[in-house]
This record gives C-alpha cells, structure tokens and sequence, in this order.
C-alpha cells in the first residue's frame, strides 16, 4: 500500500472512464498540468523507494518511508515532532518498506527505544524528525 486518503467530512467519489478522462485533459491543460505534476511526484517516490529497496537495509528503509509518510499525511507538532495521519498495521509498514511483519515489528520497537519514533494516544506514530536528523 503506498497510496491511500482520509475522508475529514462526508465525501463522494466519482468515477470517470478513459475517453472521458482524455477529453477532460485535452479541453482543461491546467488539468492535464496539475496530472503531471502528480505523475511526476508518484515516479520520484517510486524511484525513492526502489532505491531504498536496492541500497538500504530494513531500519534505513523504515526511517526513510516514515519521513515520506511525514511529509505525505504528517501535521507538526510543534518541537514534539510530526504525527503521521494515518494508522497502519505492522503487515502494512512491512509491506511498505519490503520486509516480513515479525522484522517490522523489530525494527518499530527499535526506533521507539530510540526515541525516534512515539505513539500518540490514539496509536498514530509520532516521528522525532529532530532525533532523526542528528542520526542521518
């Protein structure tokens, strides 16, 4: 799982098939930018993550996908870090940085010991962006 969103309010989604779609990005070049620009956001993080995969160990590919989640879905915290917007489960993070859960499960409690990670009350990660840059 890499992508994923957070209704705040009531929300409707729609549905647009192909043909459509290219009508809309042919009559609307602001659309047809604004796409791009999201394309080109989804490659630099795919490329990211593949590099990650291929040069990083398990704990480097945690702290860099948590930074990616920070930025992607985090709010700030003032000096206490930023809070990750979203809640996954073990299966998921270990899904999402390419190893088993029992290993995600490791390295998580390694960060907590760290400090560089914390859990708010409502179990959402808090990430101690400052801790974490005197690591890096």
């Amino acid at each position: 799982m890499t992508d994923f969103a957070v209704a705040g309010e009531e929300t409707k989604i729609y549905k647009m098939g192909k043909e459509d779609f290219f009508e809309v990005i042919s009559k609307y070049p602001k659309v047809a930018l604004n796409v791009i620009r999201e394309l080109a956001k989804k490659l630099n993080e795919a490329d990211s993550r593949i590099r990650d995969l291929a040069l990083h160990n398990a704990t480097i590919r945690a702290i860099n996908e948590l930074l990616r989640l920070s930025r992607k879905v985090g709010t700030r915290l003032g000096n206490n870090g930023v809070k990750i917007g979203v809640r996954l489960t073990h299966e998921e993070f270990a899904d999402m940085i390419g190893t088993s859960r029992e290993t995600a499960t490791k390295i998580l409690k390694k960060l907590r010991k760290l400090s560089f990670i914390n859990l708010a009350k409502d179990r959402r990660i808090i990430l101690n962006t400052d801790k974490i840059k005197e690591f890096i």
